[in-house]
């Protein structure tokens, strides 16, 4: 079936998107295992293992047909494409308590697997208005097939002592197989976005510490809090002007209307920093 992307469409084009049975598929799978090493009145020592894997798949049909002379289908915005994720996660912690100290360290090595199958319409791209049936089927397609496959180790470790509490910990974010995509989208003409193949995932880096104080029997405390983070390779948006149409030789050749803008994709190769520290009482 087919619906009509009312935010996409215009007087002079129309955007269906397809709908149905199967073009979404999403599944799970989780596995932990504990142990535990030491356990008596003095102290505790707990190790865990577990894994994960998530698979997620989006089927997407997208047709578009300008209406100025019959039916023009427009090459740009029609295309059928198939995105499947997946991520497998193994991940190692350890807890250990005694009375006065608690420590709790984990690290998680993760792989993430993207696969991007497309196909794109070939010559004719113009159905006269009279043809009868589906303009989707009556289509010639050609296909394209992309996968990137990202490597990333996230470690954490936080110390509770009394009345402390600090942490550390380090993650990662890898890009959308949207950002990613190698294709110009011109559903509005004068609003581009591209995305950029060569992107790399970001790296973030958080330090958080809290201490708090009781004074008189509990009546009145202190709480100082400060914390950090940093993000490395940190993806951005990049938006360029044209004031003349302008050939786009990245993307095959497309042409930029006068007065279009096009956002793309990119690392930013300055890190971006944030500290504060918080005092109540």
């Amino acid at each position: 079936a087919w619906t009509v992307d009312t935010l996409a469409t215009s007087f002079a084009r129309r955007q269906l998107d397809s709908d149905g049975f199967g073009n979404k598929l999403d599944g799970r799978i989780d596995f932990n295992l504990t142990s535990t090493l030491i356990n008596n009145m003095s102290r505790t020592l707990t190790f865990s293992g577990e894994f994960s894997s998530v698979y997620n798949r989006s089927k997407t049909k997208t047709l578009t047909v300008d209406e100025f002379d019959g039916l023009e289908i427009d090459l740009a915005n029609t295309y059928h494409n198939t995105w499947n994720n997946l991520t497998n996660s193994i991940g190692i912690s350890m807890d250990y308590n005694t009375r006065k100290v608690s420590m709790s360290g984990r690290v998680s090595l993760q792989n993430v697997l993207q696969i991007d199958d497309e196909k794109y319409p070939l010559p004719p791209y113009s159905l006269d208005t009279g043809t009868s049936g589906n303009l989707y089927d009556a289509i010639s397609w050609d296909s394209y097939s992309s996968h990137r496959n990202y490597w990333t180790v996230s470690p954490s470790f936080e110390l509770r002592h009394r009345d402390l509490n600090a942490s550390i910990s380090a993650s990662s974010s890898v890009p959308s197989l949207e950002q990613t995509r190698n294709r110009i989208s011109d559903a509005n003409p004068l609003m581009l976005t591209g995305g950029n193949p060569d992107l790399k995932p970001s790296y973030s880096t958080d330090i958080k510490a809290n201490y708090r104080k009781m004074f008189a029997k509990g009546m009145a405390y202190i709480n100082i809090s400060l914390y950090g983070n940093s993000t490395f390779r940190q993806i951005v948006t990049k938006t360029e002007y044209f004031s003349e149409n302008t050939v786009l030789a990245a993307w095959d050749g497309y042409e930029a209307l006068a007065g279009a803008r096009l956002n793309t994709f990119e690392n930013s190769d300055v890190p971006a920093w944030r500290t504060g520290l918080d005092l109540s009482g």
